[in-house]
């Protein structure tokens, strides 16, 4: 296939249309980016201008474009797009849409008798993912029983483990897909070989085989990137990003997982954008860095956002627990009670035990949140009975916890910590560290192990909600020099996002782009040295691979924690010449700071008011600040400044192409959104 594809800089015409397109079905299976490119160059010729487009439209549609797919489709003569034939072929392409397919599914009755085997598999997958099992299950029957066909034998195989997935059987899944791997490993097709291993991983996951987990995700990888799927790339780095979260190896995941979901957005809304906002929210939930919650909660309601709006019921089952814990962590508990009960409902409806098993969890911890502990038991002992049956030991032990929490069961919570210590699951580990703090004081420090900790001034703080300060309560300081506050401001932007320590390459490559790097580094050494000589050894430590804010408590994780307003002197950062590198954080402090404004609307409009504008000032074209500001200037009814305020806005917006009403009456009687 490779030779005919370089054969074409010779022939031209239909010559070249044919041999393009032989090339691009030879390398669908082993090169997709290749693929996609012959087959577009096939597409261009008449002769061979229909088994192109058909071509190039299922590629599109295997890498989460399946509206455009469709859309190429149109380039077809009208005769080649009816009948039963014409249907089945587009239910391939609706994959990525359980929704969609099964809706055209029903309204073609007979149809997946014009059907390939793997297009019936893909119909069996969507079936058994809404709830209709028992037609999957008829879907494998009907590929079982066509004579002398291998790849059918595959496919029937295939729904079958969609179908024990569905039903938690993961033993008859992990075994399927094993069965899978024998039988396509021999003929190289990366694609089917990297689904058996995708799916095989996330079966051993379930059944508590962790190392061999990892060793699957790790090949699926590895086989994504040898295919140049970049879809399937980003499908794996999500459950490889799911089990390092699991390990708490947590900013690893959140590279992976970030990374995923800035290609996933590109594409059309499927389950697997849904899954991605899932495991971000669960990270920050296991990992709780000081502005957790707020992300928690972010990528929860994108996830169920999401899943609404392109109705996949397997999706909503999925983000409805993971939405719910996220509304309890973030003080919403009622609401969060609310979508745990929709998960339970729907989970049982679509008789998926795994999907019930989360939402009794996500019903438990909303309800011990509300203080009704007697329900909150029984609903944990529910889900823990339920992973249980499927063979969820790490569920399991997780609803096990919250139990032994409810009946003051430190020895139980003990041999728990144990067993997810001894299986390399940090985040078990944290979780009942968090609900049984005493757990923290038992571990026995090992030599060599504990961090380099040098105290700094008694109540050393440094405050960003406004100009940068250093010093004590009473003898605060402006912080001097431009390269001292970009340091201090890049350390703690590092410690509110959770990471331990910023490595002295990233320093040099902020504080001394383009430098030699021995001059920068001994400019950088000396600027530590300064900074602790003006406010204590303990202001800046030394880690292994670079630099750590000390013992010095800060305005902003105080903020993040009680919501104190009074903490912002001024706008975030002011006066730093670099922008904030992490945007999660900036994120974090601006939402906050946006709900705590929105409460003091009616009481204090003034102040609302006040914490409005320092939102603009963090972000100019947010309409969403905007609205809250006018809002507050109308309150207070100081329609002069609130006059000048939204022709000012008007103009700086309309110089990005962004036309607001030319009444700030009218602006304010349209929906806020939400800060971007």
């Amino acid at each position: 296939a490779r030779l005919r594809a370089r054969s074409l800089r010779y022939v031209g015409g239909e010559v070249a249309a044919r041999r393009a397109l032989e090339a691009a079905h030879g390398l669908k299976e082993v090169d997709v980016p290749e693929a996609t490119r012959l087959a577009e160059q096939a597409a261009q010729a008449a002769g061979s201008r229909s088994e192109a487009i058909w071509l190039l439209s299922e590629l599109l549609a295997a890498q989460g474009q399946g509206s455009l797919a469709e859309q190429r489709l149109e380039q077809l003569p009208l005769v080649e797009r009816e009948g039963l034939s014409f249907v089945a072929r587009v239910l391939r392409l609706r994959a990525q849409d359980n929704t969609r397919l099964t809706e055209l599914l029903d309204e073609h009755p007979g149809v997946l008798a014009y059907a390939d085997p793997g297009t019936v598999c893909q119909v069996g997958r969507s079936l058994a993912y809404c709830g209709r099992a028992a037609e999957a299950e008829a879907a494998a029957q009907d590929l079982r029983v066509r004579p002398n066909d291998p790849e059918a034998r595959v496919m029937a195989l295939k729904v079958q483990s969609v179908v024990a997935q569905v039903r938690a059987d993961f033993v008859a899944m992990e075994r399927l897909e094993r069965e899978i791997l024998d039988l396509v490993r021999p003929t190289g097709n990366l694609r089917l070989i990297d689904a058996a291993l995708f799916n095989r991983a996330m079966a051993l996951g379930t059944l508590g085989r962790y190392s061999e987990q990892t060793t699957c995700l790790k090949e699926a990888l590895a086989v994504c990137q040898e295919l140049g799927d970049p879809t399937a790339s980003a499908i794996a780095q999500v459950a490889l990003g799911s089990v390092l979260r699991e390990a708490g190896d947590y900013q690893q995941a959140e590279t992976l997982l970030h990374e995923a979901r800035s290609f996933l957005e590109g594409l059309d809304v499927t389950g697997y954008l849904v899954d991605c906002e899932c495991a971000l929210s669960a990270l920050y939930l296991a990992w709780q860095p000081p502005h957790g919650a707020v992300l928690a909660a972010r990528y929860a309601r994108a996830a169920l956002n999401h899943a609404r709006g392109f109705d996949d019921p397997r999706s909503l089952a999925e983000s409805l627990p993971v939405a719910a814990l996220a509304e309890s962590w973030a003080g919403q508990p009622t609401f969060a009670l609310a979508l745990a009960d929709q998960g339970v409902t729907l989970s049982e409806q679509l008789d998926m035990p795994q999907m019930r098993q989360a939402a009794q969890a996500a019903r438990g911890s909303a309800l011990l949140a509300l203080h009704r502990p007697q329900e909150a038991l029984e609903a944990f002992d529910l889900a823990q009975t339920l992973a249980w049956d499927m063979g969820d030991l790490l569920a399991a032990h997780r609803a096990g916890l919250h139990l032994d929490q409810l009946r003051g069961n430190l020895p139980g919570a003990r041999e728990r910590l144990v067993w997810f210590k001894q299986w390399g699951l940090g985040a078990g580990a944290d979780l009942a560290q968090q609900l049984f703090p005493e757990l923290t004081l038992e571990q026995t420090v090992e030599p060599g192990q504990a961090s380099q900790h040098h105290p700094g001034e008694p109540g050393l703080r440094l405050e960003v909600l406004g100009a940068l300060r250093c010093g004590v309560p009473g003898r605060m300081e402006a912080v001097r020099g431009g390269k001292r506050r970009e340091l201090l401001t890049c350390l703690l932007e590092a410690r509110l996002a959770g990471r331990p320590e910023v490595s002295r390459l990233d320093l040099l490559d902020l504080l001394s782009p383009g430098h030699d790097e021995a001059r920068a580094d001994a400019a950088l050494r000396d600027l530590v040295f300064h900074l602790r000589e003006a406010y204590g050894a303990g202001l800046i430590l030394t880690g292994p691979r670079g630099y750590a804010l000390g013992d010095v408590a800060s305005d902003a994780e105080e903020f993040l924690m009680d919501g104190d307003v009074r903490l912002w002197r001024g706008p975030w950062l002011d006066g730093v010449d670099t922008q904030p590198r992490d945007d999660g954080v900036r994120y974090a402090l601006s939402r906050a700071l946006y709900e705590r404004a929105g409460t003091l609307l009616a009481g204090n409009p003034d102040e609302a008011t006040r914490l409005g504008r320092l939102l603009l000032d963090m972000d100019p074209y947010d309409q969403a600040a905007l609205h809250l500001t006018l809002k507050a200037l109308r309150a207070g009814q100081d329609h002069r400044s609130l006059n000048r305020l939204y022709k000012q806005a008007r103009e700086r917006l309309l110089d990005v192409g962004e036309r607001l009403p030319d009444r700030w009456a009218d602006f304010l009687a349209a929906p806020s959104g939400t800060i971007p």
